[in-house]
């Protein structure tokens, strides 16, 4: 087992004991009254989910004068007690595991579509990821602590490559589809040049092998009022404290990727595509693309596929959970069109059309 895992263990295994102990609890409140910290209900984090572990963690680094007193005068917490090397080294862990959270966030959206995150929110942690391992690198007399840190950040980054890879054609030709990010969001990261190439010529192939029709008549259906300006005022730089998966909807590069002006018949939609300004970053994709689909009908029809497909598991999740609350054990004799009926009502109710719902029903 990794000195990291020991810690975060025995550090779970002490708050276990304070949340299941109200005697534990209470000597606890006295000791936060003495260090003069906030008393803070404990979290227990599930091994697997990376949100809880970074909420544990925090939560206990906040108490941390609190949770030593206790331990010293408590001896059967004496296996819990963490030395202060352990602290720095919980510190630094939380540092890195925020990054991991942010991502999770992201991807485990309700409520808009999250699959043109993936290439983006992973690629953009490997590099958090790897500009942790390269500033550790550049030490020349590293702590204990220090070495632990980035043993563990070089175990994530092997990790997330086992299960990741860097290139996926469709994560790839979505985020070309994304009216936020486009072409132009290969060009502001390294990782987006390596791949910009490849990207585009798979996305080229699928939508003339899959979606082109010659009928359509993409230039009579263009406005002019369409076409950007290709002004956009950059950002300030952001710092270093999270992962900033949001930073690259408003950059724009002047030095994007030379386009075929629709010499080619089969191009000229995407090529006029291309050439429209970049959504802001509160864009609703399903939306944008409705509101073109006149436009742009061949690529609108690839977009509704490929944004159709989830990025994590999450909603299935979601529905699994809701199902639950509405089949309950005393609700044992629910047909299955009630059961259903009640699972479409919730929904429909939680949405975004649910102000709609209500005043259609208002109406009746």
């Amino acid at each position: 087992m990794s000195e990291n895992t020991c810690v975060i263990k025995r550090l779970r295994g002490l708050l276990k004991k304070l949340k299941y102990s109200e005697k534990l609890r209470e000597k606890l409140k006295c000791c936060c009254a003495t260090v003069e910290v906030e008393i803070l209900s404990p979290t227990i984090d599930i091994a697997t989910r990376w949100n809880s572990s970074y909420e544990m963690i925090k939560l206990a680094l906040r108490m941390k004068p609190a949770l030593k007193l206790l331990c010293k005068l408590n001896p059967d917490l004496n296996k819990f007690c963490l030395q202060e090397s352990e602290w720095q080294l919980l510190e630094g862990i939380l540092k890195y595991l925020r990054y991991f959270k942010t991502l999770s966030l992201t991807l485990s959206g309700e409520k808009y579509i999250t699959i043109p995150m993936v290439v983006v929110g992973f690629n953009m942690l490997l590099d958090k990821l790897q500009d942790g391992i390269n500033i550790f690198d550049q030490k020349i007399r590293k702590s204990g602590v220090e070495i632990q840190i980035k043993n563990a950040l070089e175990a994530a980054t092997e990790k997330i490559l086992k299960h990741y890879s860097k290139f996926n054609w469709m994560y790839c030709a979505v985020l070309l589809l994304d009216p936020r990010f486009k072409l132009e969001t290969f060009q502001l990261t390294a990782w987006g040049k390596e791949m910009v190439n490849e990207s585009l010529k798979k996305f080229e192939n699928i939508y003339k092998e899959s979606y082109y029709k010659t009928s359509t008549n993409v230039t009579e259906m263009f406005q002019d009022d369409d076409l950007s300006c290709n002004q956009d005022t950059p950002d300030e730089d952001d710092d270093d404290d999270d992962l900033k998966i949001n930073s690259l909807f408003r950059k724009r590069n002047t030095a994007s990727v030379s386009l075929n002006n629709a010499t080619n018949s089969w191009r000229s939609e995407i090529d006029k595509y291309f050439l429209l300004e970049r959504a802001t970053e509160d864009v609703d994709i399903g939306q944008w693309w409705k509101n073109h689909e006149n436009i742009f009908p061949n690529l609108s029809r690839m977009a509704k596929d490929l944004f159709s497909i989830q990025a994590t598991s999450v909603p299935a999740e979601r529905l699994f959970s809701r199902a639950g609350l509405i089949i309950r054990k005393h609700r044992n004799r629910l047909t299955n069109e009630s059961a259903k009926n009640l699972i479409c009502l919730n929904s429909w109710m939680t949405c975004n059309l649910s102000d709609a719902i209500i005043k259609e029903l208002n109406s009746i």
